[in-house]
């Protein structure tokens, strides 16, 4: 697994006013058993759990 920053980089110069997500510049390499289970889990119908739902809350209030 691949640490992301605590806190996304801003754009600065000509991309200041781009309106992109900081969270689409952090890359992450994944396995080919790692990207099935992604992609397993974003095609399937499941609700997320409660450790999920505590992380997206926690990015929310973090990153707005």
């Amino acid at each position: 697994m691949v640490a992301t920053p605590k806190t996304p980089k801003r754009p600065t110069g000509r991309d200041a006013d781009a309106s992109a997500d900081p969270a689409d510049e952090v890359y992450i390499h994944l396995s080919d058993r790692d990207r099935d289970a992604v992609l397993k889990t974003i095609d399937s119908e499941s609700q997320p759990n409660d450790a999920l739902r505590s992380v997206a809350e926690r990015y929310r209030k973090r990153y707005g």
